[in-house]
């Protein structure tokens, strides 16, 4: 056979090799949906759960940490597409004020306070350090401080004849750490003890991920596993259970 005879085998076999073959169809949203785990990674455990409405849910836990993400994920070529939700802007949302003293402020032996103020979250469990409270008195002046690990600043009634029988007209709430600039609350009651702050973290939380790729594994035609993207060593593989 020639040189140019040879070259054109070549080129009609490798047309016809083309021709017949057919691109791997992604598998549908319905067919890799499902609880998936993570395997063969030491000391950090992680779930995946893709509903078929497209939405998922993730959790991680290594050392002392856990993380979540939420969104919603697609099917991209022969790759899981994960898209977290992206929350607003951190603020201070619902008030509350009480009679009541919070604890541990109103345990025996405590010094009396004039107002406790607690930034919380509650739908996350969490309670905020490091938030700035500002006090301003029925005399004009302002006392500030910031919570502590328990996320509560007391105000302390003082003895000094100045301060006597001076009351918290407003309160000034902050949290520059958190790109949370003052905002102020009026006290509705004379008889208020205790300010309750809810806090949304909004992107300040920040998830596991905000985007992430997984290559679909298969066995046979049935999806198998999902590996994380780039691929490592160990490579970071979710089998479904």
């Amino acid at each position: 056979m020639t040189p140019s005879k040879y070259c054109f085998a070549l080129l009609t076999f490798a047309a016809t090799g083309l021709v017949g073959a057919k691109p791997v169809k992604a598998p549908s949203m319905r067919a890799i949906s499902g609880h998936y785990y993570l395997q063969g990674v030491r000391e950090v455990g992680a779930e995946l759960l893709l509903s078929r409405d497209g939405r998922f849910e993730y959790g991680i836990s290594y050392g002392g940490v856990d993380q979540q993400a939420q969104g919603k994920w697609s099917v991209q070529d022969q790759t899981v597409v994960l898209q977290t939700d992206i929350k607003s802007d951190a603020r201070f949302g619902a008030i509350s004020e009480s009679t009541e003293v919070l604890a541990p402020y109103n345990e025996a032996g405590a010094r009396p306070v004039l107002l406790v103020v607690e930034i919380k979250s509650s739908a996350l469990g969490l309670v905020w350090s490091g938030a700035e409270i500002s006090a301003e008195f029925s005399n004009g002046q302002v006392r500030n401080g910031v919570t502590g690990r328990n996320g509560m600043l007391g105000f302390d009634v003082r003895a000094e004849p100045e301060w006597q029988g001076q009351t918290i007209k407003r309160v000034g709430l902050a949290y520059p750490r958190r790109g949370v600039a003052q905002s102020w609350h009026a006290i509705q009651s004379p008889d208020t003890r205790s300010l309750s702050v809810e806090f949304d973290p909004g992107r300040s939380l920040r998830p596991a991920f905000e985007t992430l790729h997984l290559k679909i594994d298969y066995q046979g035609k049935a999806v198998l596993s999902l590996t994380m993207l780039p691929e490592s060593n160990p490579s970071w593989r979710y089998v479904r259970q």
